[in-house]
């Protein structure tokens, strides 16, 4: 009785003052917030290192001594930087688990998963392959800022025009079809909140090879 969930009340726990105060240690609140990554196509809210606090903090969300940068939701920051930047990489990169063949133990070491899907791909929406002159099969180079690869492009109707998708699974080690992991195109800037890095959206520019 009154300890039906693992919360101090016993209760759903939406808001409370424990919850702020922890919130409130890496320059946040507990009440909902929609935040975003930095790198999008349009202006979203995101979070960046608070300009104020140059130490570090023990943040109240790990059970180990976990030290982490205070943090503040900012709701605009374009300018002319920005644009220039868009300008140049002017799409989405999604990353994600690729096709079932390369799920866990299969990925890299059995030659029945590897015939099944061989190549390291990036799908890529018709209308926007045909702006970039790119064709199904084509390879193509995608870049961001923290790296590039080479992949195969896969034209596909159920990915938005804006974005392509490169699956995570391939790398340089793979004994049958090696290939650059996408990990080289994503960024290890940290979370203030959850310690994890952004490995789902990034701007890239894709181009012909």
């Amino acid at each position: 009785e009154g300890t039906r969930l693992p919360t101090p009340s016993g209760k759903l726990e939406f808001w409370t003052d424990v919850l702020e105060k922890s919130f409130a240690t890496m320059g946040l609140s507990a009440l909902p917030e929609f935040y975003s990554e930095k790198e999008q196509l349009i202006t979203l809210p995101h979070v960046e290192p608070s300009a104020s606090t140059e130490k570090l903090v023990v943040s109240p969300f790990f059970t180990d001594k976990n030290y982490a940068r205070t943090g503040v939701i900012v709701h605009k920051s374009d300018d002319e930087n920005s644009e220039r930047y868009r300008r140049k990489y002017d799409t989405e990169l999604v990353t994600g688990r690729p096709p079932a063949p390369h799920f866990h133990s299969w990925t890299h070491y059995f030659w029945q998963a590897q015939e099944m899907w061989p190549e390291l791909f990036c799908q890529i929406h018709p209308d926007k392959a045909a702006l970039l002159g790119i064709a199904d099969g084509d390879r193509v180079k995608v870049e961001t800022t923290s790296g590039s690869l080479e992949a195969r492009a896969w034209l596909h109707r159920g990915i938005r025009e804006s974005a392509v998708f490169i699956p995570i699974g391939w790398d340089e080690q793979q004994p049958f079809h090696p290939a650059t992991s996408v990990n080289h195109l994503t960024s290890i800037r940290l979370d203030p909140i959850s310690q994890q890095p952004n490995l789902k959206t990034h701007l890239c520019k894709v181009t012909r090879i």
